[in-house]
Protein backbone atom coordinates (compact mmCIF):
# COMPACT_ATOMS: atom_id res chain seq x y z
CA UNK A 1 0.00 0.00 0.00
CA UNK A 2 1.60 3.06 -1.08
CA UNK A 3 1.41 6.74 0.90
CA UNK A 4 -1.75 7.71 -0.81
CA UNK A 5 -3.66 4.78 -0.51
CA UNK A 6 -3.29 4.72 2.97
CA UNK A 7 -4.30 8.77 2.76
CA UNK A 8 -7.29 7.75 1.17
CA UNK A 9 -8.19 5.41 4.15
CA UNK A 10 -7.56 7.04 7.20
CA UNK A 11 -7.58 10.69 6.75
CA UNK A 12 -5.36 13.48 6.71
CA UNK A 13 -4.86 16.79 8.57
CA UNK A 14 -4.59 19.21 6.56
CA UNK A 15 -1.46 21.97 5.99
CA UNK A 16 -1.67 25.61 4.98
CA UNK A 17 0.05 26.81 2.29
CA UNK A 18 1.81 30.07 2.85
CA UNK A 19 -0.69 32.08 0.42
CA UNK A 20 -3.09 30.92 2.51
CA UNK A 21 -1.61 32.02 6.32
CA UNK A 22 0.37 35.30 6.09
CA UNK A 23 0.98 34.61 9.47
CA UNK A 24 3.43 31.52 8.72
CA UNK A 25 5.70 33.33 6.22
CA UNK A 26 9.11 33.01 6.68
CA UNK A 27 9.87 36.79 7.31
CA UNK A 28 6.95 36.09 10.05
CA UNK A 29 8.44 33.10 11.59
CA UNK A 30 11.10 32.85 14.42
CA UNK A 31 14.18 30.22 13.89
CA UNK A 32 16.72 31.48 16.04
CA UNK A 33 17.95 28.78 18.26
CA UNK A 34 17.18 28.80 22.09
CA UNK A 35 19.99 27.37 23.19
CA UNK A 36 22.67 24.65 22.20
CA UNK A 37 23.25 21.19 24.40
CA UNK A 38 26.58 19.14 23.08
CA UNK A 39 27.40 21.36 20.28
CA UNK A 40 23.58 20.81 18.85
CA UNK A 41 21.18 23.94 18.79
CA UNK A 42 17.78 23.57 20.15
CA UNK A 43 14.49 25.60 19.46
CA UNK A 44 11.59 25.64 22.70
CA UNK A 45 8.37 25.42 21.07
CA UNK A 46 6.55 25.65 24.74
CA UNK A 47 5.95 21.93 24.52
CA UNK A 48 7.37 19.01 26.38
CA UNK A 49 10.58 18.58 24.77
CA UNK A 50 12.81 21.17 22.96
CA UNK A 51 13.23 20.24 19.16
CA UNK A 52 16.45 20.51 17.33
CA UNK A 53 17.14 23.18 14.99
CA UNK A 54 18.42 20.64 12.40
CA UNK A 55 17.94 16.79 11.08
CA UNK A 56 21.11 14.34 12.75
CA UNK A 57 23.51 15.14 10.25
CA UNK A 58 22.62 18.30 8.94
CA UNK A 59 24.74 21.58 9.60
CA UNK A 60 21.95 23.64 8.13
CA UNK A 61 18.04 24.22 8.27
CA UNK A 62 17.18 22.72 4.94
CA UNK A 63 20.16 19.84 4.53
CA UNK A 64 18.76 16.60 4.83
CA UNK A 65 21.13 15.36 6.93
CA UNK A 66 21.39 11.46 7.09
CA UNK A 67 18.93 8.60 6.77
CA UNK A 68 18.91 5.87 9.20
CA UNK A 69 17.35 2.65 8.95
CA UNK A 70 15.31 2.32 12.37
CA UNK A 71 17.29 1.21 14.85
CA UNK A 72 20.52 1.57 13.25
CA UNK A 73 23.13 4.41 14.32
CA UNK A 74 25.21 5.10 11.36
CA UNK A 75 23.75 6.24 7.98
CA UNK A 76 22.27 4.05 5.73
CA UNK A 77 23.40 1.95 2.91
CA UNK A 78 22.38 -0.43 0.64
CA UNK A 79 20.27 -3.12 2.54
CA UNK A 80 21.72 -5.64 4.78
CA UNK A 81 19.73 -8.11 6.63
CA UNK A 82 21.19 -7.83 9.80
CA UNK A 83 19.18 -5.88 11.78
CA UNK A 84 15.64 -7.05 10.97
CA UNK A 85 15.04 -10.37 12.48
CA UNK A 86 11.67 -11.30 13.43
CA UNK A 87 12.80 -12.42 16.78
CA UNK A 88 14.36 -9.36 18.23
CA UNK A 89 12.96 -5.97 18.96
CA UNK A 90 15.57 -3.85 20.54
CA UNK A 91 12.69 -1.97 22.45
CA UNK A 92 11.53 -1.31 26.19
CA UNK A 93 8.01 -2.53 27.63
CA UNK A 94 6.42 0.19 25.45
CA UNK A 95 7.75 -0.32 22.48
CA UNK A 96 10.20 2.27 22.53
CA UNK A 97 13.77 2.09 20.75
CA UNK A 98 16.15 1.77 23.21
CA UNK A 99 19.11 4.38 23.68
CA UNK A 100 21.90 2.22 22.66
CA UNK A 101 19.87 1.78 19.07
CA UNK A 102 18.78 5.32 19.07
CA UNK A 103 20.73 7.31 16.23
CA UNK A 104 20.25 10.55 17.75
CA UNK A 105 21.57 9.57 21.47
CA UNK A 106 24.51 7.69 19.87
CA UNK A 107 25.10 10.80 17.52
CA UNK A 108 24.41 13.44 19.58
CA UNK A 109 25.17 12.24 23.02
CA UNK A 110 23.15 11.60 25.91
CA UNK A 111 20.26 14.57 25.88
CA UNK A 112 19.43 13.82 22.61
CA UNK A 113 16.70 11.07 21.52
CA UNK A 114 14.61 10.46 18.51
CA UNK A 115 10.71 11.91 19.50
CA UNK A 116 8.28 9.28 21.36
CA UNK A 117 5.09 8.80 19.08
CA UNK A 118 3.37 11.39 21.79
CA UNK A 119 6.26 13.95 21.62
CA UNK A 120 5.74 13.64 17.07
CA UNK A 121 1.47 14.07 17.77
CA UNK A 122 2.00 17.16 20.08
CA UNK A 123 4.25 18.39 17.44
CA UNK A 124 1.75 18.12 14.78
CA UNK A 125 -1.15 18.97 17.01
CA UNK A 126 0.17 22.60 19.17
CA UNK A 127 1.91 23.78 15.88
CA UNK A 128 0.57 25.20 12.87
CA UNK A 129 2.35 23.48 9.50
CA UNK A 130 2.55 24.98 6.11
CA UNK A 131 3.95 24.27 3.57
CA UNK A 132 6.65 26.32 1.45
CA UNK A 133 8.34 24.81 -2.03
CA UNK A 134 11.52 27.11 -1.44
CA UNK A 135 12.48 27.38 2.04
CA UNK A 136 14.68 30.60 2.17
CA UNK A 137 15.48 30.82 -1.53
CA UNK A 138 17.60 27.37 -0.98
CA UNK A 139 15.43 25.84 -3.51
CA UNK A 140 14.15 22.87 -0.89
CA UNK A 141 10.41 22.60 -0.30
CA UNK A 142 8.91 21.45 3.56
CA UNK A 143 7.11 22.24 6.46
CA UNK A 144 7.55 25.61 8.63
CA UNK A 145 6.50 24.50 11.86
CA UNK A 146 5.06 27.01 14.05
CA UNK A 147 4.12 26.92 17.38
CA UNK A 148 0.69 28.01 18.64
CA UNK A 149 2.31 28.73 22.25
CA UNK A 150 4.97 31.30 21.22
CA UNK A 151 5.23 31.42 17.84
CA UNK A 152 8.76 29.64 17.59
CA UNK A 153 9.33 27.95 14.66
CA UNK A 154 11.74 24.89 13.17
CA UNK A 155 11.79 23.65 9.26
CA UNK A 156 11.40 20.08 8.11
CA UNK A 157 12.81 19.95 4.92
CA UNK A 158 11.08 17.38 2.68
CA UNK A 159 13.45 14.96 1.76
CA UNK A 160 11.98 11.70 1.43
CA UNK A 161 13.51 8.60 2.37
CA UNK A 162 15.79 5.91 0.66
CA UNK A 163 15.14 2.13 -0.40
CA UNK A 164 18.76 0.62 -1.15
CA UNK A 165 20.56 3.45 -2.73
CA UNK A 166 17.36 4.74 -4.60
CA UNK A 167 15.87 8.67 -2.98
CA UNK A 168 13.04 8.47 -3.28
CA UNK A 169 10.27 11.15 -2.65
CA UNK A 170 12.51 13.40 -2.78
CA UNK A 171 11.02 17.09 -2.36
CA UNK A 172 7.83 15.81 -2.34
CA UNK A 173 6.83 14.21 0.60
CA UNK A 174 8.97 14.38 3.89
CA UNK A 175 8.90 11.21 6.39
CA UNK A 176 10.65 11.48 10.10
CA UNK A 177 11.10 8.61 12.11
CA UNK A 178 9.65 8.17 15.69
CA UNK A 179 10.93 6.11 18.51
CA UNK A 180 7.58 4.39 18.69
CA UNK A 181 7.78 0.79 17.33
CA UNK A 182 4.39 0.53 16.79
CA UNK A 183 1.36 -1.03 19.06
CA UNK A 184 1.41 -4.41 20.61
CA UNK A 185 3.56 -6.90 17.98
CA UNK A 186 2.84 -5.22 14.72
CA UNK A 187 6.93 -4.52 14.70
CA UNK A 188 6.82 -9.11 14.47
CA UNK A 189 4.61 -9.19 11.43
CA UNK A 190 5.96 -6.04 9.49
CA UNK A 191 9.63 -5.34 10.56
CA UNK A 192 8.17 -1.53 10.62
CA UNK A 193 8.04 1.08 12.94
CA UNK A 194 6.05 4.34 13.19
CA UNK A 195 7.21 7.49 11.26
CA UNK A 196 5.40 10.65 10.99
CA UNK A 197 4.36 11.95 7.50
CA UNK A 198 3.64 15.37 5.56
CA UNK A 199 3.50 16.46 2.09
CA UNK A 200 1.60 19.63 0.40
CA UNK A 201 -2.07 18.41 1.42
CA UNK A 202 -1.58 17.17 4.74
CA UNK A 203 0.06 15.32 8.06
CA UNK A 204 0.11 11.68 8.95
CA UNK A 205 0.33 11.35 12.65
CA UNK A 206 -1.77 10.75 15.95
CA UNK A 207 -4.51 8.21 15.18
CA UNK A 208 -3.69 8.38 11.45
CA UNK A 209 0.25 6.94 11.63
CA UNK A 210 2.21 5.82 8.81
CA UNK A 211 4.39 3.13 8.94
CA UNK A 212 7.52 2.28 7.51
CA UNK A 213 9.79 -1.07 6.77
CA UNK A 214 12.39 -0.31 9.52
CA UNK A 215 14.70 -1.08 6.64
CA UNK A 216 14.47 2.19 4.89
CA UNK A 217 16.32 5.08 5.07
CA UNK A 218 14.39 8.35 6.39
CA UNK A 219 15.90 11.54 8.72
CA UNK A 220 16.01 12.19 12.47
CA UNK A 221 14.89 15.29 14.20
CA UNK A 222 16.14 14.87 17.92
CA UNK A 223 14.10 16.18 20.96
CA UNK A 224 16.20 16.84 24.32
CA UNK A 225 14.92 14.19 26.84
CA UNK A 226 16.12 11.37 28.61
CA UNK A 227 17.26 8.97 26.76
CA UNK A 228 15.18 5.20 27.18
CA UNK A 229 17.95 3.58 28.79
CA UNK A 230 16.43 -0.24 28.07
CA UNK A 231 19.12 -2.90 27.39
CA UNK A 232 17.11 -5.85 25.53
CA UNK A 233 17.55 -8.75 27.74
CA UNK A 234 20.01 -7.15 29.84
CA UNK A 235 23.70 -6.24 29.41
CA UNK A 236 25.81 -9.15 30.84
CA UNK A 237 29.13 -7.42 33.04
CA UNK A 238 32.12 -8.47 32.75
CA UNK A 239 34.04 -10.92 34.48
CA UNK A 240 36.76 -8.69 36.00
CA UNK A 241 39.09 -11.73 36.54
CA UNK A 242 39.24 -13.79 33.06
CA UNK A 243 39.10 -10.07 31.39
CA UNK A 244 42.47 -9.13 33.27
CA UNK A 245 43.37 -13.02 32.41
CA UNK A 246 42.81 -12.63 28.71
CA UNK A 247 43.71 -9.11 27.83
CA UNK A 248 40.25 -8.60 26.40
CA UNK A 249 36.70 -8.17 27.42
CA UNK A 250 34.86 -11.85 28.70
CA UNK A 251 31.71 -11.91 30.05
CA UNK A 252 30.79 -15.25 31.21
CA UNK A 253 31.39 -18.96 30.55
CA UNK A 254 29.26 -21.47 29.10
CA UNK A 255 30.23 -24.83 28.77
CA UNK A 256 33.55 -24.30 29.81
CA UNK A 257 34.26 -21.45 27.11
CA UNK A 258 34.59 -17.95 27.93
CA UNK A 259 32.48 -15.53 25.98
CA UNK A 260 31.96 -11.74 25.27
CA UNK A 261 28.88 -9.78 25.14
CA UNK A 262 29.38 -6.89 22.69
CA UNK A 263 25.63 -5.96 22.77
CA UNK A 264 24.91 -6.70 18.99
CA UNK A 265 21.28 -6.39 17.92
CA UNK A 266 21.27 -9.93 17.33
CA UNK A 267 22.01 -10.64 21.17
CA UNK A 268 24.70 -13.01 19.80
CA UNK A 269 27.75 -13.92 21.77
CA UNK A 270 30.72 -14.46 21.01
CA UNK A 271 33.62 -16.72 22.02
CA UNK A 272 36.60 -15.02 23.42
CA UNK A 273 38.83 -18.02 21.89
CA UNK A 274 39.56 -19.85 18.81
CA UNK A 275 38.51 -23.63 19.40
CA UNK A 276 41.41 -25.21 20.39
CA UNK A 277 42.90 -22.15 21.98
CA UNK A 278 43.12 -21.14 25.97
CA UNK A 279 43.92 -17.63 24.91
CA UNK A 280 42.58 -14.95 22.54
CA UNK A 281 45.92 -14.48 20.90
CA UNK A 282 46.31 -18.25 20.17
CA UNK A 283 45.53 -19.82 16.56
CA UNK A 284 44.14 -22.63 18.01
CA UNK A 285 42.93 -25.34 15.62
CA UNK A 286 42.52 -25.45 12.10
CA UNK A 287 39.72 -27.42 10.39
CA UNK A 288 38.21 -27.79 6.83
CA UNK A 289 35.08 -27.00 6.68
CA UNK A 290 32.36 -29.65 8.06
CA UNK A 291 35.22 -31.33 9.65
CA UNK A 292 35.28 -31.13 13.29
CA UNK A 293 39.39 -32.76 14.01
CA UNK A 294 42.63 -31.31 12.60
CA UNK A 295 44.71 -32.81 10.50
CA UNK A 296 47.79 -32.93 9.41
CA UNK A 297 47.25 -32.77 5.11
CA UNK A 298 44.42 -30.38 3.85
CA UNK A 299 43.82 -31.18 0.51
CA UNK A 300 40.91 -32.87 -1.71
CA UNK A 301 41.83 -36.43 -0.92
CA UNK A 302 41.87 -36.07 2.48
CA UNK A 303 38.46 -34.27 2.95
CA UNK A 304 35.82 -35.61 5.01
CA UNK A 305 33.44 -35.38 1.92
CA UNK A 306 36.18 -35.85 -1.24
CA UNK A 307 33.74 -38.91 -3.31
CA UNK A 308 36.21 -38.84 -6.16
CA UNK A 309 37.06 -37.38 -9.14
CA UNK A 310 34.62 -36.91 -12.26
CA UNK A 311 35.56 -36.65 -15.97
CA UNK A 312 33.17 -36.38 -18.46
CA UNK A 313 35.62 -36.38 -21.51
CA UNK A 314 36.52 -32.42 -21.72
CA UNK A 315 36.85 -31.54 -17.91
CA UNK A 316 37.61 -33.24 -14.77
CA UNK A 317 35.55 -32.41 -11.97
CA UNK A 318 36.42 -33.14 -7.99
CA UNK A 319 33.15 -34.69 -6.33
CA UNK A 320 31.71 -34.29 -2.95
CA UNK A 321 29.02 -36.37 -0.65
CA UNK A 322 27.75 -33.65 1.02
CA UNK A 323 26.34 -29.97 0.89
CA UNK A 324 26.34 -29.75 -3.27
CA UNK A 325 24.01 -27.69 -5.33
CA UNK A 326 25.97 -26.97 -8.65
CA UNK A 327 25.26 -30.22 -10.63
CA UNK A 328 25.98 -33.90 -10.50
CA UNK A 329 29.24 -33.40 -11.64
CA UNK A 330 30.08 -32.01 -8.55
CA UNK A 331 28.60 -35.35 -6.60
CA UNK A 332 25.31 -35.76 -4.42
CA UNK A 333 23.24 -32.81 -5.15
CA UNK A 334 21.75 -32.09 -1.99
CA UNK A 335 20.59 -28.42 -1.66
CA UNK A 336 22.07 -27.99 1.83
CA UNK A 337 23.55 -24.68 2.43
CA UNK A 338 24.08 -25.10 6.18
CA UNK A 339 26.21 -26.90 8.51
CA UNK A 340 24.43 -29.37 10.19
CA UNK A 341 25.23 -29.23 13.63
CA UNK A 342 26.62 -33.19 13.53
CA UNK A 343 29.23 -31.18 11.17
CA UNK A 344 29.90 -28.36 13.12
CA UNK A 345 33.57 -27.85 14.64
CA UNK A 346 31.99 -25.45 16.71
CA UNK A 347 28.99 -27.50 17.89
CA UNK A 348 31.41 -30.73 18.61
CA UNK A 349 34.07 -29.36 20.51
CA UNK A 350 32.02 -26.25 22.22
CA UNK A 351 29.04 -27.94 23.34
CA UNK A 352 25.38 -28.22 22.20
CA UNK A 353 25.07 -24.48 22.48
CA UNK A 354 27.62 -23.28 20.67
CA UNK A 355 27.87 -23.32 16.51
CA UNK A 356 30.17 -21.60 13.63
CA UNK A 357 28.87 -18.37 12.87
CA UNK A 358 26.29 -17.65 10.25
CA UNK A 359 27.34 -15.04 7.61
CA UNK A 360 24.69 -12.66 9.25
CA UNK A 361 26.59 -13.28 12.29
CA UNK A 362 30.12 -12.59 10.56
CA UNK A 363 28.58 -9.03 8.89
CA UNK A 364 27.13 -7.80 12.22
CA UNK A 365 30.53 -8.18 14.09
CA UNK A 366 32.11 -6.81 11.35
CA UNK A 367 29.47 -3.65 11.44
CA UNK A 368 28.74 -3.09 15.08
CA UNK A 369 32.78 -3.22 16.07
CA UNK A 370 35.54 -0.78 15.52
CA UNK A 371 38.68 -2.60 13.88
CA UNK A 372 42.06 -1.84 14.30
CA UNK A 373 45.31 -3.71 13.17
CA UNK A 374 47.22 -4.69 16.03
CA UNK A 375 50.50 -4.40 14.11
CA UNK A 376 50.43 -8.09 12.02
CA UNK A 377 49.82 -9.85 14.91
CA UNK A 378 45.31 -9.83 14.60
CA UNK A 379 42.85 -6.94 14.50
CA UNK A 380 41.40 -5.50 17.90
CA UNK A 381 37.76 -4.68 17.87
CA UNK A 382 35.96 -2.79 20.37
CA UNK A 383 31.97 -2.73 20.24
CA UNK A 384 30.10 0.73 18.89
CA UNK A 385 27.36 0.02 21.91
CA UNK A 386 28.96 -1.36 25.17
CA UNK A 387 32.71 -0.61 24.62
CA UNK A 388 33.90 -4.13 25.04
CA UNK A 389 36.53 -5.29 23.43
CA UNK A 390 37.56 -8.65 20.90
CA UNK A 391 40.35 -9.95 19.70
CA UNK A 392 41.08 -12.19 16.73
CA UNK A 393 44.53 -13.47 15.85
CA UNK A 394 45.81 -13.72 12.13
CA UNK A 395 46.14 -17.20 12.16
CA UNK A 396 45.89 -17.83 8.37
CA UNK A 397 44.58 -21.15 6.47
CA UNK A 398 46.30 -24.42 6.18
CA UNK A 399 46.65 -26.00 2.83
CA UNK A 400 48.61 -28.92 1.45
CA UNK A 401 50.95 -30.10 4.20
CA UNK A 402 51.83 -27.19 6.26
CA UNK A 403 51.28 -23.28 6.63
CA UNK A 404 52.79 -20.74 4.72
CA UNK A 405 54.26 -18.42 7.04
CA UNK A 406 53.08 -15.20 4.99
CA UNK A 407 49.47 -16.68 5.90
CA UNK A 408 49.93 -15.71 9.80
CA UNK A 409 49.44 -11.94 8.13
CA UNK A 410 45.54 -12.84 7.45
CA UNK A 411 42.78 -13.65 9.39
CA UNK A 412 40.45 -16.11 7.45
CA UNK A 413 37.72 -17.62 9.76
CA UNK A 414 35.19 -20.13 9.17
CA UNK A 415 31.08 -19.59 8.88
CA UNK A 416 28.16 -22.17 8.92
CA UNK A 417 27.50 -21.56 5.33
CA UNK A 418 28.42 -21.87 1.78
CA UNK A 419 27.24 -19.87 -1.33
CA UNK A 420 23.79 -19.87 -2.76
CA UNK A 421 22.77 -20.90 -5.93
CA UNK A 422 22.99 -18.08 -8.29
CA UNK A 423 25.02 -16.32 -5.97
CA UNK A 424 28.14 -16.25 -8.50
CA UNK A 425 30.03 -18.88 -5.82
CA UNK A 426 30.67 -22.62 -5.99
CA UNK A 427 29.73 -25.05 -3.42
CA UNK A 428 33.39 -26.02 -3.78
CA UNK A 429 33.64 -23.11 -1.09
CA UNK A 430 32.40 -21.87 1.84
CA UNK A 431 31.61 -18.17 3.42
CA UNK A 432 34.53 -17.03 5.50
CA UNK A 433 35.27 -13.81 7.60
CA UNK A 434 38.54 -12.33 5.43
CA UNK A 435 40.74 -9.23 6.52
CA UNK A 436 41.94 -7.20 3.84
CA UNK A 437 44.53 -3.94 4.15
CA UNK A 438 42.27 -2.05 6.14
CA UNK A 439 39.03 -3.95 6.84
CA UNK A 440 37.21 -7.12 7.46
CA UNK A 441 35.14 -8.32 4.52
CA UNK A 442 32.84 -11.40 3.93
CA UNK A 443 34.35 -13.51 0.85
CA UNK A 444 34.82 -17.19 0.19
CA UNK A 445 37.34 -19.94 0.11
CA UNK A 446 37.85 -23.70 -0.74
CA UNK A 447 36.26 -25.99 1.76
CA UNK A 448 39.33 -28.23 1.78
CA UNK A 449 41.51 -25.52 3.43
CA UNK A 450 42.37 -25.86 7.00
CA UNK A 451 40.52 -22.60 8.96
CA UNK A 452 40.53 -21.51 12.33
CA UNK A 453 37.06 -21.36 14.22
CA UNK A 454 35.89 -18.75 16.69
CA UNK A 455 32.11 -20.02 18.23
CA UNK A 456 29.23 -18.13 18.88
CA UNK A 457 25.87 -19.00 21.34
CA UNK A 458 23.16 -17.51 22.44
Amino acid sequence: MNLFSIVSVIGIIAISGCDKDETNTEEQCDFTPSGSIDEHDFVDLGLSVKWATCNVGANSLESSGNYYAWQETTPTTPLTHVNYKYNFNPCSQGNILASIFDAATVNWGSHWRMPTEEEMEELCSNCTWTWVDDFQDTGVPGCIVKSKINNKSIFLPAVGYTDYDNRLCENEVGFYWTSYAGPGDLWKGLISAMDMTFYPGGILYGGNWDIKNRSYGLPVRAVVGTPNTYFPEGPFPLDEAQTSAQGFSVSGEKDGNTYVDLALPSRTLWATCNVGANNPREYGNYYAWGETSPKEVYIDSTYAYYGGSYFNGVNTWNRYTKYTWYQSAHGTVDGKLKLDPIDDAATQNMGSDWAMPTMAQLDELIKYLYWSRDGSSGWIGTSKINGHTFYLPNAGWEYNNGVNPNNHLHAWYWSSEIPEPNSGGSDYDAYILCSMTNELVIKDAMRIQGLPVRGVTK
